[in-house]
């Protein structure tokens, strides 16, 4: 089939949904879909196929690129149209392309619109709304995302890069890392008040922060380090990774602690998952309860290309 597919995400990612995003676009040519990429974003993946095109028709999802995207998507004649892990944006809608895309896609004949959402973070106060209401199916890779959104939507599996019982010999004893910088974190002087009662209560860990204070201020980080206090000189600041930097990381800590991400944000659900295959110790005051299926995310999309309209979820 040939798949038209939409996302501003790169494998390099430190939010690492674009390492995914990629890898299931892979499998996707992998199973003989034909597959085009449209991009806003000017690091263009280096991926090649002879069944993959990746094109750059704007700089951003504005309105006023709208006659270049449709061009393209037109000259193409997809049989799917599906949009993976598109990035917070919360302009109004009729400023974007996805209002205008979603009426243009209503009149394609026999044209499958899909949409992968990673977490919330996607789909509240997003500007693609009109997008996903149109849709004729959604898929999201947990039980925990699929309470919060209004429409129906599909548990597919995710590709976990653990296998059972994987626990690494190498583990640097004494240390926990903290997925996500401080900036993403739901709440940051909140939460690095918990580190710091959480380093007090075990004198003996060095915590190891990926992306460090990300996009906080020079006030806020001043902030930070003193509400850290004593603690501060046993946290360490990393720079921002991508996704196979982060596991080769994970790899050699004794163990992680997830308390300050959101309870629904990807990294979380994934470090969960991380930590249930590998063993290591997942230090958070409530651990979270929900559904993540271990298994081919690009076959299961595929299965859902292939199903008749009818049987997608509108």
């Amino acid at each position: 089939m040939r798949v038209a597919v939409f996302t501003d995400r790169v494998e390099q990612d430190p939010d690492w949904k674009g390492a995914y995003v990629w890898q299931i676009i892979l499998g996707l040519i992998e199973s003989h879909h034909e597959v085009l990429v449209l991009t806003n974003n000017s690091q263009i993946s280096q991926a090649t196929h002879s069944r993959l095109l990746i094109t750059h028709p704007a700089p951003s999802w504005s309105v006023r690129y709208l006659p270049r995207v449709v061009q393209t998507v037109l000259s193409f004649k997809p049989e799917v149209i599906h949009t993976f892990a598109l990035r917070a944006d919360t302009r109004w809608p009729s400023l974007t392309i996805w209002p205008f895309l979603a009426a243009l896609t209503s009149v394609l004949p026999n044209v499958r619109c899909l949409a992968s959402l990673f977490d919330s973070s996607e789909h509240t106060r997003h500007a693609a709304q009109a997008w996903y209401d149109a849709c004729h199916a959604r898929t999201v890779f947990c039980t925990t995302d699929q309470g919060s959104m209004h429409w129906p939507v599909t548990i597919v599996p995710l590709d976990l890069p653990w296998t059972a019982g994987a626990h690494s010999e190498i583990a640097i004893p004494s240390t926990t890392l903290i997925p996500a910088p401080v900036s993403e974190w739901e709440n940051g002087l909140e939460g690095l008040r918990y580190l710091r009662e959480f380093l007090i209560r075990h004198p003996q860990l060095t915590a190891h922060i990926i992306g460090g204070w990300g996009n906080c201020s020079a006030s806020e980080r001043r902030q930070g380090w003193q509400t850290l206090g004593g603690t501060g000189a046993r946290v360490l600041m990393l720079p921002a990774l991508d996704f196979q930097a982060s596991l080769s990381l994970i790899e050699t800590m004794d163990s992680l602690w997830l308390n300050p991400l959101p309870p629904t944000a990807f990294k979380r659900l994934l470090c969960e998952k991380i930590c249930e295959l590998s063993g290591k110790k997942n230090f958070q005051a409530t651990p979270l309860h929900f559904s993540l299926m271990k298994g081919c995310t690009a076959n299961a999309i595929s299965r859902m290309y292939r199903a008749p309209k009818r049987g997608l979820q509108k």
